[in-house]
C-alpha cells in the first residue's frame, strides 16, 4: 500500500502510492490527515499484488519496484525440431485457451475482449490463412473450454457466470442457437470430450479430488465420478479411439502421466478401472497432454520444459514405448509459464504445435 518516503519528517511528508500501474508521490499533511497539492508521477509500469503496489524506497533516495508480468501472447508455430515458425493472428491481451480444429486450418481461441474487463471470456475463430479473428460466442456469459466435434461442424463449450450453475452447450460453427447438453455447479472447465461427443471429462465440480465424466446423450446427464483417488488427478485426455484416458496424477509425490481404460457398459454407463493402468512418463510432467490424431503417439511437456513423445500401439491392449525428447521449449516461453505448461495445442497430424509466446517486445 501507500508508504511515506523514509527520512521524511515534520508535519508535511512525502507519500508514495500506486494508481493503476503508475507510482506517484504527493505531499501529505500528517496533522490534518490530508493530501496537499497535486501528485507527481514517479514511475510507470509498476506491478501490484492483492491491491498493494510492489515498490520500496530508502532514505538515500533509492527506489525499487517490480514491473507487472506480461500477459499478452502471440500465437506462434513450433515444429518437432523446436524451430519457431510463422506467427498466427494478432497479439492477444489475455489468452485462455487454444483448440485447433480437426482439419488443422483454424482454431477456437478463448480470450478476454479488449474493451471489457476480466472474467468475461469469449470464444473466437482464428483462421490460419491470414483472415481476421471472427467472434463465435461473445455474449455476457463466460464462454470457455471449447471442444470441436470430430467433423469440425460443431463446438461444445462451457457457458455461465461465476457462482452460478453453468451449462455445457453445443453450437454449429457456422452460427445459430446453441443446444444445452448438461448443467454443472460452477464454471468447472471441460478438460476433454470424446471423439463421438458422448462424454465430457472434468475435475470434480465445486472442487476436490478425482475426475468426473458427464454424458451428453440420454436421460442421465449429471456429473459422475470416474476416477476417485486420494491423489490429485488432472488434465485428462481421451485417446482418439475412445478406449483410453491419459491423465496426470501426483500419487508418486510428483506429477506423472498415466493411461487407463475407458469402458462403456451396454446401458451406456462409463467407467475407468484401475486394472491395466500404465505409467507413461518417468521424470515429471507439466502438462500439454495430447494424442496424435491416429492414436499412435502421445506427447506431453516434461517437468524440465521438454516436449516428450511416446510411441503407442492403439487398441484394446495398448502398448506404450519409452518417452523420448523432441525439443526444449523456447526460454521466453518457459519464463512466461514458470508454474504450468502455458497455452498451446498440437496440430492433428502431430507435425507442429501452436504455442502462446510472449510478444518480442516483452522478451528479456
Amino acid at each position: 500500500g501507500p508508504m511515506f518516503v523514509p527520512g521524511s519528517t515534520g508535519n508535511v511528508q512525502d507519500l508514495l502510492f500506486v494508481q493503476g500501474m503508475t507510482l506517484f508521490v504527493q505531499r501529505f499533511d500528517v496533522a490534518r490527515a490530508a493530501l496537499v497539492g497535486e501528485p507527481e508521477r514517479v514511475a510507470d509500469q509498476v506491478g501490484s499484488s492483492g491491491g498493494s503496489g510492489l515498490f520500496s524506497a530508502s532514505a538515500t533516495g533509492l527506489l525499487v519496484f517490480v514491473t507487472p508480468p506480461t500477459i499478452e501472447r502471440q500465437l506462434t508455430w513450433i515444429d518437432r525440431n523446436g524451430n519457431l515458425g510463422d506467427r498466427v493472428g494478432p497479439v492477444i491481451r489475455v489468452l485462455r485457451s487454444i483448440k485447433i480444429a480437426p482439419d488443422g486450418k483454424r482454431a477456437m481461441v478463448g480470450m478476454f475482449p479488449q474493451e471489457r474487463p476480466v472474467n468475461d471470456d469469449n470464444l473466437n475463430v482464428l483462421p490460419f490463412d491470414g483472415r481476421p479473428v471472427a467472434p463465435f460466442a461473445t455474449d455476457e456469459e463466460v464462454e470457455s473450454s471449447p471442444m470441436w466435434s470430430m467433423d469440425g461442424t460443431k463446438v461444445t463449450y462451457l457457458r455461465g457466470l461465476p457462482g452460478a450453475v453453468a451449462q455445457i452447450v453445443q453450437r454449429p460453427i457456422d452460427g445459430g442457437p446453441f443446444v444445452v447438453l448438461a448443467s454443472i455447479s460452477g464454471l468447472t472447465p471441460i478438460a476433454d470430450s470424446s471423439q463421438d461427443g458422448r462424454f465430457c471429462l472434468l475435475a470434480k465440480p465445486g472442487g476436490g479430488r478425482g475426475l468426473y465424466v458427464i454424458r451428453t446423450m440420454g436421460s442421465k446427464r449429471d456429473p459422475e465420478p470416474l476416477i476417485e483417488d486420494s491423489a490429485n488427478t488432472a488434465l485428462p485426455k481421451f485417446s482418439p479411439d475412445g478406449r483410453w484416458i491419459a491423465y496426470v496424477s501426483n500419487e508418486s509425490s510428483k506429477n506423472e502421466l498415466y493411461v487407463r481404460r475407458f469402458d462403456v457398459s451396454p446401458d451406456g454407463t462409463p467407467s475407468s478401472p484401475q486394472a491395466g493402468r500404465k505409467l507413461v512418463s518417468n521424470g515429471g510432467v507439466r502438462g500439454l497432454i495430447r494424442w496424435r490424431r491416429d492414436g499412435r503417439e502421445l506427447t506431453y511437456m516434461s517437468a524440465d520444459g521438454k516436449m516428450m513423445a511416446v510411441d503407442v500401439t492403439p487398441g484394446p491392449a495398448m502398448t506404450i514405448g519409452k518417452p523420448h525428447s523432441l525439443f526444449t521449449f523456447p526460454e521466453a516461453y518457459l519464463r512466461a509459464n514458470r508454474i504450468n505448461a502455458g497455452e498451446a495445442d498440437m496440430a492433428p497430424d502431430g507435425s507442429r504445435w501452436l504455442i502462446a509466446m510472449p510478444p518480442e517486445s516483452a522478451r528479456v
